[in-house]
């Protein structure tokens, strides 16, 4: 079933929200190319590193949803590394990396429910550190 079928495009706010998801799922793909070129990789280089590691992440996404794909530092609620992670990049990638580590968080708690401390430090720190 295509994502428009889930949606009620007769009503607007669900349509700008489809184009949203369109755009930001380009976006994604093209800021990991351009943070590989910022490291000092060719873009042709870029696009062949990153292509495969989407993939992947897609299939799993696909084949067993959100909640069982989740894998990093703010999926397992791991305040130092995320912590040395925001220290570590500029204050516009660190609000990215903040914003969308928010949404993570919130799949990983409904994973966690025991977890509701180490959930709450979590957006703490990501709003302290995304600000």
């Amino acid at each position: 079933k295509l994502l428009k079928d889930y949606l009620n495009l007769k009503n607007l706010k669900d349509l700008n929200l489809l184009k949203l998801i369109f755009i930001i799922n380009n976006q994604f793909y093209f800021y990991n190319v351009y943070l590989l070129v910022e490291c000092g990789f060719t873009e042709e280089e870029a696009t062949t590193a990153i292509a495969p590691l989407f993939k992947n992440n897609a299939d799993n996404l696909v084949s067993v949803g959100p909640n069982r794909s989740l894998t990093g530092p703010v999926a397992r609620f791991d305040l130092q590394t995320v912590e040395k992670h925001l220290n570590t990049i500029d204050t516009s990638k660190r609000l990215i990396y903040a914003s969308l580590s928010k949404v993570i968080a919130k799949i990983a708690r409904e994973n966690a429910e025991d977890k509701d401390n180490e959930y709450n430090e979590l957006i703490q720190l990501l709003d302290k550190m995304g600000e």
